[in-house]
């Protein structure tokens, strides 16, 4: 699982996560050192292709390759803590995936965050970000009917997962410039009408179909957002 924590807790979030690995594989390869920002486990090693595998979290859940592959390295730390300790030490990866976790830092580890990656990435290096769509069909439902104030609102439900903010699709230019990088491509997963729980209750055995209506759609409509960023725009690394 990549993120912050487990959310493979019903059917709906296990389609949105084999969607997202299918659009991140094509960016990975066997001689490529990789990168994951708030890993959970090290499931993602099931899903891609490395040379190398380092994988970031605050606590780990189970993991099944620990000291058993050497190519995986795993830091219980914070992400703050190891950005900074990998600039010190001029770490560099081809690849860096943060999917599920931006909407769980406060402003300030996300400025600094968003702001340091870049130096983290070797030359044409890409970086990965995924988050939930906060303007999805089911929370402008929500609003519709008085359960939220706004769509970007923190429901009970997202405090109680720690979620700090919330983002919709226009986010992602916002990102880029903290970034200062180049957004190539951003992709939509999952028209989702409805909450997780409701879509498992009604539509378990028809989820492929709402993959194929998001990708009709279009990212304005889907529950879950992935932008791939690439390079500096004045191609020099930020201090």
């Amino acid at each position: 699982m990549v993120g912050y924590r487990n959310l493979l807790d019903n059917k709906t979030e296990e389609r949105i996560q084999d969607e997202m690995y299918k659009e991140i594989k094509p960016f990975t390869s066997f001689n490529k050192s990789v990168l994951v920002l708030g890993s959970f486990d090290d499931s993602v090693a099931d899903e891609i292709e490395f040379k190398e595998l380092y994988l970031v979290e605050m606590k780990f859940g189970d993991c099944k390759y620990k000291d058993k592959d050497k190519r995986i390295q795993y830091f219980e730390i914070g992400l703050v803590e190891f950005i900074a300790r990998s600039i010190e030490l001029n770490r560099k990866f081809d690849l860096i995936i943060m999917t599920g976790v931006i909407e769980h830092l406060v402003h300030q580890d996300k400025t600094y965050c968003l702001g340091k990656i870049g130096r983290l990435l070797t030359e044409n290096g890409i970086f990965i970000l995924g988050y939930p769509n906060c303007s999805s069909t089911n929370r402008l439902l929500g609003v519709e009917m008085n359960h939220l104030p706004y769509a970007c609102a923190l429901s009970s439900g997202d405090r109680e997962i720690g979620h700090y903010y919330m983002y919709d699709w226009r986010a992602t230019s916002h990102f880029g410039m903290y970034l200062g990088m180049k957004e190539i491509r951003k992709i939509g997963i999952m028209f989702k009408p409805l909450p997780n729980s409701l879509m498992d209750k009604y539509f378990k055995k028809e989820l492929d179909v709402f993959i194929e209506i998001g990708k009709e759609l279009g990212i304005k409509a889907c529950g879950y957002i992935l932008v791939i960023y690439q390079g500096f725009y004045n191609n020099v690394n930020r201090k």
